[in-house]
């Protein structure tokens, strides 16, 4: 709830959305039972061309990474 009020609230869009599930933490449990709490967070002038999570780093939350472009 807090979430979906913070977007609402701001205008910002989740790159992730349209993009598929790429669940991101925790890394100690199997992929099918992670869940997506890593976000980046854009203005609507900004498009998302893609979207994914990157190899383990060590960390218990696999990095995200997206590329992004100008509308």
């Amino acid at each position: 709830p807090s979430y979906k009020k913070f977007i609402k609230q701001t205008g910002l869009v989740n790159s992730q959305e349209n993009q598929g599930f790429y669940p991101s933490w925790p890394t100690s449990i199997p992929v099918f039972l992670r869940i997506s709490i890593d976000h980046i967070l854009h203005s609507p002038d900004i498009k998302t061309i893609s979207f994914k999570t990157l190899s383990n780093n060590g960390s218990d939350h696999l990095p995200t990474f997206a590329k992004l472009a100008f509308k």
